[in-house]
């Protein structure tokens, strides 16, 4: 005898699996701590390495179009310059980072959730047709 109920949990839990399941699970092994820490790492790196490249360009810039002498370029103010802008980045994206990677793990957490209960109701039907 075919029971619709545990055909349709079954579909449910296979198209969680398709869709989100393997990411989902080796996102929850990590504390939501752990998860948002690493998360913004990656975040960070990725940030601090567009800010090289604006640097370039910055610098670039002023050497070609702006007739600057690269030799003439007072480098400490430019230094503290680039500082700030780093620093302003890197805090920014980390803030941005941690409320947008919260929200993302809380979400991971109610489709685990979603998902165990699934498989409570899947092993219940299992259990009353024995």
């Amino acid at each position: 005898m075919h029971n619709p109920e545990k055909i349709i949990l079954m579909a449910k839990l296979a198209i969680y699996d398709k869709n989100t399941g393997k990411e989902d699970r080796k996102d929850s092994d990590f504390f939501r701590q752990d998860y948002i820490y690493s998360s913004n790492m990656k975040t960070r790196f990725y940030a601090f390495f567009g800010c090289i490249i604006l640097s370039v360009f910055y610098f670039l810039h002023m050497a070609a179009f702006q007739d600057v002498d690269i030799f003439s370029i007072d480098y400490q103010s430019e230094a503290i310059g680039l500082i700030i802008f780093f620093a302003i980045v890197l805090v920014a994206y980390t803030v941005i980072g941690t409320i947008l990677y919260t929200a993302r793990y809380v979400q991971l957490q109610k489709r685990m959730a979603h998902y165990f209960e699934l498989l409570d109701k899947l092993d219940d039907l299992a259990e009353q047709e024995k």
